[in-house]
């Protein structure tokens, strides 16, 4: 992933590719973390930094990795070209800062952080979810041009 994947060269494009390279190497740096966490604290089943490894991998890595792909797979299954969306890359923003600051909770023992940082996650990912349907819905549903 750090060497062979295209998303490294997709960051100097522009649009939906751009906004899928960002959020794929973003998935990397939160794979990243997640294994440095486990190899850490190999072994753990509960606790609080087992529950930064959890979040770290399922809302770090597959979340961004949705992100990445979701405008242009929910786009194309319904026939569309998916739009450029830089509305998405509010979510994606609060993500990060979410889930920095639930992990940095975790690992420091501050529950506020936890709260906080789990109650934004859940924010961005609605976010996302309806920023991408209501366009969606839009573009599905608006009037075509006559040519």
């Amino acid at each position: 992933l750090l060497t062979y994947d295209a998303a490294w060269s997709l960051l100097k494009s522009k649009g939906n590719a751009r906004f899928s390279a960002i959020c794929l190497i973003s998935s990397y740096a939160w794979l990243a973390i997640s294994g440095a966490v486990s190899l850490g604290h190999a072994g753990l089943v509960s606790g609080a930094t087992y529950d930064a490894l959890i979040h770290s991998f399922f809302i770090g890595f597959v979340w961004f990795i949705i992100f990445g792909h979701g405008p242009i797979l929910a786009f194309s299954s319904m026939g569309m070209r998916a739009p450029a969306m830089g509305s998405l890359y509010l979510p994606v923003v609060l993500l990060h800062v979410s889930l920095i600051m639930r992990v940095a909770g975790d690992l420091t023992g501050a529950a506020s952080m936890v709260k906080n940082g789990g109650l934004i996650n859940a924010v961005s990912l609605v976010l996302f979810i309806a920023l991408l349907t209501v366009r969606l819905a839009k573009d599905r549903f608006q009037p075509r041009k006559a040519a």
